[in-house]
């Protein structure tokens, strides 16, 4: 008779573990990082006006990719409503100097020779997926048509 008492508070301790083991787990989840994405994106919707071009005046507007810290790959939708754009990736300070210097009379032209992505052809829609390396990254918006446009990038 002695030998029960003592299994059962073996199987009650056991259990008892166990219960704790599991309730331990699932207490924890919420603390563990979330794992790594396979690639980066922009984390909200965003969408601006990108006035009228030619082909030698363009519209244009530059979507700036600040601070990413790891070679990656990056995807970013876009939207383009009342036309198409073309699209390239360059780097800030390409872009920056480039705008800068964009006056007429001269207007210079884009410096599509430095894009890493593109330009690409005119789209109305897409999911843009391009390779960067550590840096500030513009995806620029061009536009040659003949009026305004509203491009929006989104997650992707």
């Amino acid at each position: 008779m002695s030998r029960r008492p003592w299994r059962r508070r073996s199987i009650v301790i056991a259990a008892i573990t166990v219960a704790l083991s599991i309730g331990i787990v699932f207490a924890s989840l919420p603390y563990l990082q979330p794992p790594n994405t396979a690639h980066g994106s922009i984390s909200s919707t965003l969408s601006h006006l990108v006035d009228p071009g030619t082909s030698s005046h363009v519209g244009f507007y530059g979507l700036r990719l600040p601070n990413i810290t790891t070679s990656e790959s990056f995807y970013v939708g876009v939207d383009v409503i009342n036309g198409t754009a073309s699209f390239c990736v360059l780097g800030y300070q390409q872009y920056e100097n480039w705008a800068l210097s964009y006056k007429a009379p001269q207007w210079p032209a884009f410096p599509s020779g430095s894009c890493i992505f593109g330009p690409t052809q005119q789209i109305s829609q897409d999911t843009l997926k391009f390779a960067i390396t550590p840096g500030t990254w513009v995806v620029a918006a061009l536009n040659t048509g003949p009026t305004q446009l509203t491009v929006s990038f989104s997650p992707a």
